[in-house]
């Protein structure tokens, strides 16, 4: 039923996904109810409410992808009380802090989005921490630290979101720089510059955030130019010639922003 959820997920099939995840996760429940001491299974049912979530917040139930989170993050705490050791059981709980920081911010609940996403960021710092070399937990600490950010500008502050996509970024371009091979990394630091040139255009630092766009655009025309028929990476550098050009425009120089448009 997992795979053809995602299968389905995958095909926009949202409401046959429900379906097959809504299985998984009675399976799941079951099994655990018949071995409570069993941590695997009780993660197995954690991570069928992440998936059933998942796909109702993609069909709009954003009550019910809460719902549901909400009980992904019981289980998920449950778990990673029971064994604070276990780096697997404190990502997965990091990982139902972000969906449900998720669907809160979908929502328009900000204050109970940054509270998870702040759970989640401590999480992954500790996790960072034990494990410097893993740049598994250096890209989830990351993505953390973004998803704080949107939602720190979204509630106006935006000094705090800078100093969250700072650090954001610091660890993508670290990454990047690793491994210039590993195209997500990349695309990963591309994207976290975007994000800081958006909050310093709001903040009014348009020297900074043009920077920020032509850094963020050399990456994507890197990528662009490594693969041709990746129709995310065209649509990544066609976004930032757009942002950049805004940002030409509004300190005066037109020259340069005929010459992003053409």
């Amino acid at each position: 039923f997992n795979r053809l959820g995602d299968a389905q997920q995958r095909q926009g099939d949202l409401a046959g996904a429900r379906v097959a995840f809504e299985q998984v996760q009675k399976i799941a429940q079951k099994l655990a109810a018949s071995d409570p001491s069993n941590a695997g299974w009780q993660h197995d049912v954690s991570k069928s409410f992440n998936d059933l979530g998942d796909v109702q917040q993609a069909q709009g139930d954003f009550a019910g992808a809460r719902a549901t989170f909400e009980q992904s993050v019981k289980v998920a705490q449950k778990l990673a009380a029971s064994d604070p050791s276990n780096a697997w059981f404190q990502h997965g709980l990091s990982v139902s802090f972000k969906h449900l920081g998720d669907v809160q911010q979908a929502q328009g609940d900000l204050a109970g989005a940054h509270v998870a996403f702040e759970q989640s960021l401590k999480i992954e710092q500790n996790l960072a921490a034990n494990d410097p070399s893993n740049a598994e937990r250096q890209c989830s600490l990351s993505l953390s630290l973004n998803k704080l950010g949107c939602v720190q500008q979204e509630q106006g502050d935006l000094a705090g979101a800078r100093v969250s996509f700072e650090q954001g970024l610091k660890i993508a371009q670290k990454l990047a720089a690793s491994d210039p091979s590993n195209a997500q990394w990349q695309r990963d630091a591309g994207v976290s510059l975007g994000m800081l040139a958006i909050v310093q255009v709001k903040q009014g630092d348009l020297a900074g955030a043009r920077v920020a766009f032509e850094q963020g655009l050399k990456v994507f025309l890197n990528l662009a130019a490594n693969d041709p028929s990746n129709a995310e990476w065209q649509r990544d550098v066609s976004v930032s010639f757009e942002k950049l050009c805004d940002v030409q425009q509004a300190q005066g120089d037109l020259a340069g922003a005929r010459v992003a448009f053409e």
